[in-house]
């Protein structure tokens, strides 16, 4: 179980390694890397991009890049661009009104300081916070085992390539 969505997870993959990279990569490169399906890691690129997070350019000479300094994009920055802040909002048991009734769930209070840990960190938390070298052979580690995933990334007519 995890607490972000796997649309999340895969621009963190590729954001970490955008970081960890000297020149421009392509979406096929990138997709094969982080373990996505080619076409769906192009939209989470593109809504990247339109961001600012993601400088990706077409032609040649042309790629994928990070589009501001690992240091100034917070881990929370990539991941509520995509799952927003709901995580932060909803109860733990997922009861509506928890929030403003005055017969919190059980889960409550303990909820809000684990929450409230989470958000910090991932705030706190940079690009720039992630060895290159770390960071590359994990994802070449993980990817690997992923297996059927990793063969997914098909050579579609994405926007880049």
């Amino acid at each position: 179980m995890s607490l972000i969505s796997r649309t999340a997870q895969y621009a963190l993959r590729a954001m970490t390694l955008l970081a960890s990279q000297d020149g421009r990569m392509t979406v096929r490169q990138l997709a094969k890397s982080v373990g996505a399906p080619q076409p769906y890691l192009a939209r989470i690129i593109m809504m990247l991009a339109d961001t600012g997070m993601v400088d990706a350019r077409r032609g040649p000479g042309g790629g994928l890049r990070l589009g501001r300094k690992p240091e100034e994009i917070s881990l929370m920055e990539i991941i509520t661009c995509f799952d927003g802040k709901i995580l932060f909002e909803e109860c733990a048991l997922g009861l509506p009104g928890c929030v403003d009734s005055t017969n919190k769930c059980p889960a409550h209070d303990q909820w809000v300081s684990i929450r409230d840990q989470i958000q910090k960190w991932w705030n706190e938390t940079t690009l720039a916070s992630f060895s290159s070298t770390e960071a590359n052979q994990c994802m070449k580690d993980r990817v690997e085992s992923l297996g059927t995933i990793g063969s997914v990334v098909s050579g579609g007519r994405g926007r880049w390539r």
